[in-house]
């Protein structure tokens, strides 16, 4: 994990520098927010086949954090068990949409104490991006489409086969080495 520290120390910086707003900031650490989702994105890597993750660093927001067989994933991480998928909106053509395309949004919930990450979700764009969906979550400044983890999809073998992605056998939970 102190690759992953290092490396969203640096996403933060390339970020503020190119103004990209960092709207969750978490237990007053400036880099608490990148570094969650920097591990979640690790997990994901960890739990399926083909998919090598983005090491470069630049300025990201609302990014498209992987590719797989054709379809674009997002994954949002936290550190709450009970976590909400969030996607931050934007105003675009006068309507309140995503900026990158992506087909499938995935939730984990990351345990930093533990050094896990697990799978709590996943949902299919036509599911999340829709106005039914838009809310200012818990006093946030800006609308986002929320979905509960309770209304999230559970990975099995049939929505696995659906994702097109094949889980490597370590199951849904894995665990973070210094390493990452």
């Amino acid at each position: 994990m102190l690759a992953a520290h290092a490396e969203a120390s640096k996403r933060y910086q390339v970020s503020r520098l190119a103004g990209v707003a960092n709207n969750t900031e978490h237990d007053g650490h400036h880099i608490s927010a990148d570094f969650t989702g920097l591990l979640g994105e690790i997990g994901f890597a960890a739990m399926f086949n083909d998919c090598e993750r983005d090491k470069e660093i630049y300025a990201r927001s609302g990014s498209i954090d992987f590719t797989i067989n054709g379809y674009n994933v997002e994954i949002k991480a936290s550190k709450h068990k009970t976590a909400h998928l969030i996607i931050p909106s934007y105003l675009i053509d006068g309507k309140m949409t995503v900026k990158e395309y992506n087909h499938i949004y995935c939730l984990m919930v990351v345990n930093i104490e533990n050094r896990s990450v697990s799978f709590a979700g996943w949902t299919q764009r036509e599911k999340l991006i829709r106005e039914d969906r838009l809310e200012y979550f818990r006093g946030s400044k800006r609308q986002s489409f929320v979905m509960p983890q309770e209304e999230l999809d559970q990975l099995d073998e049939l929505t696995a086969h659906w994702m097109v992605v094949m889980l490597k056998g370590k199951g849904y939970d894995v665990r973070l080495t210094d390493n990452e």
